[in-house]
Protein backbone atom coordinates (compact mmCIF):
# COMPACT_ATOMS: atom_id res chain seq x y z
CA UNK A 1 0.00 0.00 0.00
CA UNK A 2 1.21 3.41 -0.71
CA UNK A 3 1.99 5.94 1.73
CA UNK A 4 0.95 9.95 1.22
CA UNK A 5 4.31 12.06 0.90
CA UNK A 6 4.06 14.90 3.74
CA UNK A 7 2.75 17.93 1.88
CA UNK A 8 4.43 21.83 1.68
CA UNK A 9 2.53 24.08 3.45
CA UNK A 10 0.13 26.09 0.93
CA UNK A 11 2.04 29.41 1.50
CA UNK A 12 5.26 27.43 0.26
CA UNK A 13 3.36 24.69 -2.33
CA UNK A 14 1.69 27.80 -4.12
CA UNK A 15 4.81 29.29 -4.27
CA UNK A 16 5.04 30.53 -7.93
CA UNK A 17 9.01 29.47 -8.03
CA UNK A 18 7.21 25.48 -7.43
CA UNK A 19 4.28 25.54 -9.79
CA UNK A 20 5.59 26.61 -12.99
CA UNK A 21 3.37 25.49 -15.63
CA UNK A 22 2.56 27.36 -18.44
CA UNK A 23 -1.36 29.03 -18.14
CA UNK A 24 -3.00 30.98 -20.38
CA UNK A 25 -5.21 33.14 -18.21
CA UNK A 26 -7.25 36.00 -18.12
CA UNK A 27 -9.28 37.73 -15.40
CA UNK A 28 -11.88 41.10 -14.86
CA UNK A 29 -14.52 41.87 -12.47
CA UNK A 30 -18.00 41.73 -12.73
CA UNK A 31 -20.88 43.89 -10.91
CA UNK A 32 -23.33 42.04 -9.69
CA UNK A 33 -26.68 42.12 -7.16
CA UNK A 34 -24.30 44.92 -5.58
CA UNK A 35 -21.08 43.18 -5.14
CA UNK A 36 -18.25 42.69 -7.03
CA UNK A 37 -16.93 39.38 -8.18
CA UNK A 38 -13.37 38.56 -10.08
CA UNK A 39 -14.16 35.96 -12.75
CA UNK A 40 -11.80 33.89 -14.52
CA UNK A 41 -10.75 31.60 -17.44
CA UNK A 42 -7.74 29.41 -16.84
CA UNK A 43 -6.38 26.58 -19.68
CA UNK A 44 -2.91 24.72 -19.83
CA UNK A 45 -0.39 25.46 -22.33
CA UNK A 46 0.98 21.94 -23.77
CA UNK A 47 3.73 21.10 -25.69
CA UNK A 48 2.74 20.25 -29.78
CA UNK A 49 3.83 16.67 -29.09
CA UNK A 50 1.41 15.74 -26.14
CA UNK A 51 -1.33 13.96 -27.67
CA UNK A 52 -4.36 15.80 -25.39
CA UNK A 53 -7.85 16.58 -26.50
CA UNK A 54 -10.33 16.07 -23.34
CA UNK A 55 -10.01 16.20 -19.81
CA UNK A 56 -10.15 12.68 -19.23
CA UNK A 57 -6.64 11.84 -21.27
CA UNK A 58 -5.03 14.76 -19.06
CA UNK A 59 -6.07 14.28 -16.24
CA UNK A 60 -4.40 11.20 -15.61
CA UNK A 61 -1.12 12.22 -16.73
CA UNK A 62 1.68 13.15 -15.39
CA UNK A 63 1.15 17.00 -15.75
CA UNK A 64 -1.81 17.75 -14.39
CA UNK A 65 -1.22 17.96 -10.80
CA UNK A 66 1.69 20.92 -11.85
CA UNK A 67 -1.34 21.95 -13.67
CA UNK A 68 -3.54 22.18 -11.04
CA UNK A 69 -0.75 23.97 -8.68
CA UNK A 70 -0.27 26.81 -11.06
CA UNK A 71 -4.04 27.21 -11.20
CA UNK A 72 -4.20 27.28 -7.86
CA UNK A 73 -1.73 29.51 -7.11
CA UNK A 74 -2.76 31.74 -9.73
CA UNK A 75 -6.88 31.84 -8.41
CA UNK A 76 -6.08 31.90 -4.81
CA UNK A 77 -2.17 33.81 -4.92
CA UNK A 78 -2.44 36.37 -8.16
CA UNK A 79 -6.01 36.88 -7.44
CA UNK A 80 -6.43 36.50 -3.39
CA UNK A 81 -9.36 34.88 -4.13
CA UNK A 82 -10.00 32.24 -0.99
CA UNK A 83 -13.81 31.92 -1.35
CA UNK A 84 -14.52 31.17 -5.17
CA UNK A 85 -16.55 28.65 -7.36
CA UNK A 86 -14.40 26.49 -9.73
CA UNK A 87 -15.73 25.11 -12.62
CA UNK A 88 -14.13 22.04 -14.88
CA UNK A 89 -15.71 22.91 -18.51
CA UNK A 90 -15.12 21.22 -21.40
CA UNK A 91 -14.44 22.54 -24.88
CA UNK A 92 -16.25 21.74 -28.15
CA UNK A 93 -14.87 21.56 -31.42
CA UNK A 94 -11.62 22.33 -31.32
CA UNK A 95 -10.04 25.73 -32.49
CA UNK A 96 -13.38 26.59 -34.25
CA UNK A 97 -15.43 25.79 -31.67
CA UNK A 98 -16.52 27.36 -28.12
CA UNK A 99 -17.16 25.92 -24.51
CA UNK A 100 -19.84 23.79 -23.28
CA UNK A 101 -21.17 23.44 -20.16
CA UNK A 102 -25.25 23.39 -18.79
CA UNK A 103 -27.21 24.93 -21.58
CA UNK A 104 -27.86 27.88 -19.24
CA UNK A 105 -24.37 28.84 -18.53
CA UNK A 106 -22.46 28.73 -22.33
CA UNK A 107 -23.85 32.18 -23.34
CA UNK A 108 -21.79 33.88 -20.25
CA UNK A 109 -19.26 31.46 -21.26
CA UNK A 110 -19.38 32.73 -25.02
CA UNK A 111 -19.31 36.00 -24.24
CA UNK A 112 -16.60 35.92 -22.28
CA UNK A 113 -14.24 34.16 -24.88
CA UNK A 114 -15.68 36.96 -27.60
CA UNK A 115 -15.73 40.25 -25.71
CA UNK A 116 -12.41 39.95 -23.26
CA UNK A 117 -9.27 40.49 -25.81
CA UNK A 118 -7.18 38.09 -22.92
CA UNK A 119 -9.54 35.32 -23.38
CA UNK A 120 -8.62 34.37 -26.65
CA UNK A 121 -5.31 32.95 -25.97
CA UNK A 122 -7.15 30.95 -23.03
CA UNK A 123 -9.21 30.02 -25.81
CA UNK A 124 -6.93 28.63 -27.91
CA UNK A 125 -5.34 26.49 -25.41
CA UNK A 126 -8.43 24.91 -24.39
CA UNK A 127 -9.00 24.07 -27.80
CA UNK A 128 -6.11 22.08 -27.52
CA UNK A 129 -6.39 20.36 -23.79
CA UNK A 130 -10.41 20.10 -24.66
CA UNK A 131 -11.14 21.76 -21.35
CA UNK A 132 -10.34 25.16 -19.34
CA UNK A 133 -11.47 25.89 -15.68
CA UNK A 134 -13.66 28.89 -15.10
CA UNK A 135 -13.50 30.44 -11.38
CA UNK A 136 -15.94 32.97 -9.86
CA UNK A 137 -15.04 34.59 -6.46
CA UNK A 138 -15.86 37.33 -4.13
CA UNK A 139 -13.73 37.16 -0.76
CA UNK A 140 -16.16 39.28 0.97
CA UNK A 141 -19.08 37.10 0.94
CA UNK A 142 -19.44 35.80 4.62
CA UNK A 143 -21.68 32.67 6.14
CA UNK A 144 -21.45 30.26 8.38
CA UNK A 145 -20.94 26.30 6.22
CA UNK A 146 -21.67 23.06 8.65
CA UNK A 147 -19.76 20.19 7.80
CA UNK A 148 -22.03 16.59 8.04
CA UNK A 149 -20.75 15.46 11.42
CA UNK A 150 -21.27 11.73 10.44
CA UNK A 151 -19.40 11.76 6.68
CA UNK A 152 -17.14 8.82 7.94
CA UNK A 153 -19.01 7.25 9.24
CA UNK A 154 -20.31 5.10 6.48
CA UNK A 155 -22.90 3.30 8.46
CA UNK A 156 -24.97 6.24 9.01
CA UNK A 157 -27.81 7.22 7.82
CA UNK A 158 -27.79 10.12 5.60
CA UNK A 159 -28.40 13.51 7.45
CA UNK A 160 -27.02 16.66 7.39
CA UNK A 161 -27.76 20.35 6.72
CA UNK A 162 -26.41 22.61 4.32
CA UNK A 163 -25.29 26.56 4.53
CA UNK A 164 -28.66 27.87 3.02
CA UNK A 165 -30.41 26.20 5.69
CA UNK A 166 -31.60 23.06 3.73
CA UNK A 167 -32.29 19.82 6.09
CA UNK A 168 -31.28 16.71 4.14
CA UNK A 169 -32.66 13.36 5.86
CA UNK A 170 -32.74 9.80 4.14
CA UNK A 171 -33.29 7.35 6.92
CA UNK A 172 -33.14 4.60 4.80
CA UNK A 173 -30.26 4.80 3.15
CA UNK A 174 -26.73 5.28 4.56
CA UNK A 175 -23.59 6.69 2.98
CA UNK A 176 -22.23 3.46 2.28
CA UNK A 177 -24.72 2.44 0.14
CA UNK A 178 -24.54 5.69 -2.26
CA UNK A 179 -20.44 4.67 -2.79
CA UNK A 180 -19.78 3.86 -6.29
CA UNK A 181 -16.27 3.34 -6.50
CA UNK A 182 -13.45 3.51 -3.93
CA UNK A 183 -12.81 3.91 -0.23
CA UNK A 184 -15.86 1.99 1.71
CA UNK A 185 -17.24 0.58 -1.43
CA UNK A 186 -19.51 -2.16 -0.85
CA UNK A 187 -17.60 -3.96 -4.32
CA UNK A 188 -14.00 -5.19 -4.40
CA UNK A 189 -13.13 -1.81 -6.08
CA UNK A 190 -12.75 -0.23 -2.77
CA UNK A 191 -9.29 1.57 -3.26
CA UNK A 192 -7.74 3.97 -5.90
CA UNK A 193 -4.24 3.42 -6.44
CA UNK A 194 -3.62 3.01 -2.72
CA UNK A 195 -5.42 6.49 -1.37
CA UNK A 196 -7.61 4.98 0.23
CA UNK A 197 -9.69 8.34 1.39
CA UNK A 198 -10.84 8.72 -2.23
CA UNK A 199 -14.54 7.64 -2.87
CA UNK A 200 -17.25 8.64 -5.96
CA UNK A 201 -20.58 8.35 -4.94
CA UNK A 202 -24.00 9.26 -5.90
CA UNK A 203 -25.45 12.62 -5.03
CA UNK A 204 -26.87 12.59 -1.67
CA UNK A 205 -29.69 14.74 -3.24
CA UNK A 206 -30.77 12.41 -5.87
CA UNK A 207 -29.95 14.95 -8.90
CA UNK A 208 -28.01 13.67 -11.98
CA UNK A 209 -24.15 13.85 -10.88
CA UNK A 210 -21.74 11.93 -9.24
CA UNK A 211 -19.59 13.47 -6.43
CA UNK A 212 -15.88 13.08 -5.48
CA UNK A 213 -15.62 13.48 -1.99
CA UNK A 214 -11.93 13.19 -0.14
CA UNK A 215 -12.80 11.77 3.64
CA UNK A 216 -10.78 14.18 6.32
CA UNK A 217 -10.17 11.53 8.99
CA UNK A 218 -8.56 9.17 5.92
CA UNK A 219 -6.32 11.85 5.75
CA UNK A 220 -5.20 12.90 9.25
CA UNK A 221 -1.58 13.64 9.43
CA UNK A 222 -1.01 13.74 5.67
CA UNK A 223 -3.14 17.24 4.89
CA UNK A 224 -1.84 20.07 5.54
CA UNK A 225 -4.38 22.22 7.88
CA UNK A 226 -4.69 25.73 7.92
CA UNK A 227 -5.00 25.34 11.53
CA UNK A 228 -4.54 22.11 14.41
CA UNK A 229 -8.41 23.00 14.74
CA UNK A 230 -9.47 22.61 10.88
CA UNK A 231 -12.42 19.87 11.55
CA UNK A 232 -11.78 18.26 7.76
CA UNK A 233 -9.85 19.12 4.00
CA UNK A 234 -11.73 21.81 2.22
CA UNK A 235 -9.05 22.90 -0.14
CA UNK A 236 -6.90 21.24 -2.64
CA UNK A 237 -4.11 23.12 -1.41
CA UNK A 238 -3.93 21.09 1.30
CA UNK A 239 -3.39 17.71 -0.29
CA UNK A 240 0.02 16.41 -1.42
CA UNK A 241 0.36 15.54 -4.87
CA UNK A 242 -0.35 11.72 -4.42
CA UNK A 243 -4.16 12.49 -3.09
CA UNK A 244 -4.64 15.47 -5.50
CA UNK A 245 -3.68 12.99 -8.19
CA UNK A 246 -5.91 10.28 -6.78
CA UNK A 247 -8.88 12.60 -6.75
CA UNK A 248 -9.30 14.10 -10.53
CA UNK A 249 -8.51 10.47 -11.33
CA UNK A 250 -11.37 9.50 -9.58
CA UNK A 251 -13.12 12.58 -11.77
CA UNK A 252 -11.78 11.41 -14.74
CA UNK A 253 -13.24 7.74 -14.26
CA UNK A 254 -16.34 9.36 -13.86
CA UNK A 255 -16.15 10.99 -17.07
CA UNK A 256 -15.30 8.09 -18.80
CA UNK A 257 -17.82 6.87 -17.96
CA UNK A 258 -20.37 8.17 -18.85
CA UNK A 259 -18.76 9.36 -22.41
CA UNK A 260 -17.96 12.87 -21.65
CA UNK A 261 -19.53 15.69 -18.75
CA UNK A 262 -21.09 18.75 -18.62
CA UNK A 263 -19.09 20.48 -16.02
CA UNK A 264 -17.71 19.87 -13.00
CA UNK A 265 -18.14 22.15 -10.04
CA UNK A 266 -15.58 22.65 -7.05
CA UNK A 267 -16.02 25.22 -4.30
CA UNK A 268 -13.76 27.03 -1.73
CA UNK A 269 -14.49 29.29 1.30
CA UNK A 270 -17.81 30.50 1.83
CA UNK A 271 -18.82 28.82 -1.23
CA UNK A 272 -19.16 25.64 -0.43
CA UNK A 273 -22.52 24.22 0.96
CA UNK A 274 -20.97 21.88 2.92
CA UNK A 275 -17.90 21.76 4.55
CA UNK A 276 -15.40 19.57 3.29
CA UNK A 277 -13.88 18.98 -0.33
CA UNK A 278 -16.29 17.68 -2.79
CA UNK A 279 -16.70 17.75 -6.25
CA UNK A 280 -19.63 17.67 -8.06
CA UNK A 281 -19.44 16.05 -11.55
CA UNK A 282 -22.75 16.89 -13.74
CA UNK A 283 -23.31 14.61 -16.88
CA UNK A 284 -25.80 14.52 -19.67
CA UNK A 285 -29.02 13.99 -18.48
CA UNK A 286 -29.80 10.57 -20.85
CA UNK A 287 -26.50 9.05 -20.07
CA UNK A 288 -26.82 9.43 -16.50
CA UNK A 289 -30.46 7.92 -16.80
CA UNK A 290 -28.76 5.02 -18.78
CA UNK A 291 -26.34 4.19 -16.67
CA UNK A 292 -28.26 4.06 -13.20
CA UNK A 293 -31.97 4.79 -13.44
CA UNK A 294 -32.12 1.26 -12.20
CA UNK A 295 -30.39 1.10 -8.93
CA UNK A 296 -32.15 0.77 -6.27
CA UNK A 297 -30.51 3.39 -3.95
CA UNK A 298 -30.85 5.92 -6.66
CA UNK A 299 -34.55 5.00 -7.08
CA UNK A 300 -34.62 5.76 -3.17
CA UNK A 301 -32.54 8.84 -3.07
CA UNK A 302 -34.60 10.64 -5.74
CA UNK A 303 -38.01 9.64 -4.03
CA UNK A 304 -36.63 11.51 -0.82
CA UNK A 305 -35.62 14.42 -2.93
CA UNK A 306 -39.48 14.36 -4.05
CA UNK A 307 -40.72 13.84 -0.76
CA UNK A 308 -38.53 16.70 0.73
CA UNK A 309 -39.78 19.02 -2.34
CA UNK A 310 -43.33 18.02 -1.46
CA UNK A 311 -42.70 19.04 1.96
CA UNK A 312 -41.90 22.50 1.14
CA UNK A 313 -44.66 23.02 -1.37
CA UNK A 314 -46.91 22.20 1.33
CA UNK A 315 -45.43 24.41 4.05
CA UNK A 316 -45.32 27.56 1.07
CA UNK A 317 -49.20 26.53 0.15
CA UNK A 318 -50.32 26.20 3.79
CA UNK A 319 -50.00 30.01 4.79
CA UNK A 320 -52.30 31.31 1.50
CA UNK A 321 -54.42 28.79 2.01
CA UNK A 322 -54.99 30.15 5.50
CA UNK A 323 -55.20 33.80 4.12
CA UNK A 324 -57.85 32.54 1.62
CA UNK A 325 -60.37 30.71 4.22
CA UNK A 326 -59.86 33.67 6.43
CA UNK A 327 -62.61 37.03 6.18
CA UNK A 328 -61.46 39.97 5.72
CA UNK A 329 -61.69 42.92 8.06
CA UNK A 330 -64.53 44.91 8.25
CA UNK A 331 -66.35 42.42 5.81
CA UNK A 332 -67.53 39.93 8.39
CA UNK A 333 -71.62 39.07 8.37
CA UNK A 334 -73.40 39.46 10.90
CA UNK A 335 -76.21 36.99 12.35
CA UNK A 336 -79.54 38.49 11.18
CA UNK A 337 -81.87 39.80 14.20
CA UNK A 338 -85.06 37.96 14.64
CA UNK A 339 -87.79 39.84 14.38
CA UNK A 340 -89.62 40.64 18.04
CA UNK A 341 -92.67 38.60 17.17
CA UNK A 342 -90.28 35.39 17.35
CA UNK A 343 -88.61 36.15 20.58
CA UNK A 344 -90.13 34.02 23.63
Amino acid sequence: VKRWRPAQPPSQSLAPSQVDFPLATCSFRVQRKGCTRTHAVVAAILGASFPVCNFETFAVSDEFVPFMRSALAYVEGDLALSSYHLRVVPWLGGITGGPGGRQKQRDELRCIFEGQADARSVAAAAAATGFFLFAAGDNSRSRDVPSMTEMDNLDAPISYEDASGRRVEVPEVTVRETIIWGAGADTADNGEDGVTGVRCSFDFQGRPALIVVLAHAAVQGDAVRASAAAACVRRQSELCDETLAAFWRMAARAVVHHGGFEDMRLNAGAFQNVAHLHLKVFVDHEEFVRAWSDHPVLVRLKEARQLRALAVQQQQQGPQQYRQQKPERGKQSKAPIEPSSARC
